[in-house]
C-alpha cells in the first residue's frame, strides 16, 4: 500500500511524473495487481489508471494498446462497488482525447456497450458521467469516423444496444445533470439519426 500510495502521487501530480511512473512498467504490474484480494489495492490501481487515462494523448494511447479499455471493463462489471465507481471514472477518461485513430480503437473495443452499462446504474453522478462519455463518443462518431454514408457509428451502436428509448427517458429523471444531458445528446447527436 505504501508503494501504491506514493505512484498515485506522482500520476496525480503532472504528466511528467505520470509518463515515469508508466515508463517504469507499472502498467504492465497493474493487471494483476487488481486480482490482488485486497478490495483497497484494487481501488488504488483503478484510481490511478482513472488518472492516467485523463492524461495525454501517448499516455491514453498506452493505457489502450495495453488493452485498459477491456480490462476496466471487466472490473466494472465483477468487482465490489467501491471498486466499480473507479472504474467508471477510468473508462469515462478513455473518451476524453479527441484522435481519430484513439478513438476507432476503443470504439472497437467495446467502449459503447461499456458505457451502456454504466447508463443504467442507479446513482446519478455515474449517469452523468456516462452521458459525457456517451456525448464524447458521439461526437467523434460524427465528426472523426462517419459510416460511408455519414450516419454516427456511435447512434447506430445505441440503437443496436437499444438504449435510444432509455436515454430519451433519462430526459424525466429526477437529477437536473442528468435530464440536461440527456436532452443535450438527444438535441445535438440522436435526432439527426432518427
Amino acid at each position: 500500500m505504501p508503494c501504491l500510495r506514493i505512484l498515485g502521487g506522482f500520476v496525480s501530480k503532472s504528466a511528467m511524473t505520470t509518463q515515469q511512473v508508466i515508463d517504469s512498467g507499472a502498467l504492465d504490474v497493474f493487471p494483476k495487481l487488481l486480482t490482488h484480494p485486497n478490495l483497497i489495492i484494487k481501488k488504488e490501481i483503478c484510481w490511478m489508471i482513472s488518472n492516467i487515462a485523463a492524461g495525454t494523448v501517448l499516455q491514453l494511447e498506452t493505457l489502450v494498446s495495453k488493452d485498459y479499455v477491456n480490462i476496466m471493463t471487466k472490473i466494472l462489471k465483477e468487482e465490489d462497488v467501491q471498486i466499480k465507481s473507479e472504474a467508471i471514472w477510468a473508462i469515462c477518461n478513455f473518451t476524453l482525447v479527441e484522435k481519430k485513430e484513439l478513438i476507432e480503437s476503443i470504439f472497437r473495443d467495446g467502449i459503447v456497450d461499456t458505457i451502456c452499462y454504466i447508463l443504467k446504474f442507479k446513482q446519478a453522478k455515474y449517469i452523468a458521467v456516462g452521458l459525457e462519455a456517451m456525448s464524447n463518443l458521439l461526437k467523434f462518431g460524427k465528426n472523426l469516423f462517419p459510416n460511408q454514408d455519414g450516419s454516427n457509428p456511435v447512434a447506430i451502436k445505441l440503437e443496436e444496444n437499444k438504449m435510444l428509448d432509455y436515454i430519451e427517458n433519462l430526459q424525466y429523471h429526477e437529477s437536473e445533470v442528468v435530464y440536461e444531458k440527456a436532452i443535450s445528446m438527444i438535441e445535438s447527436y440522436l435526432e439527426i439519426e432518427n
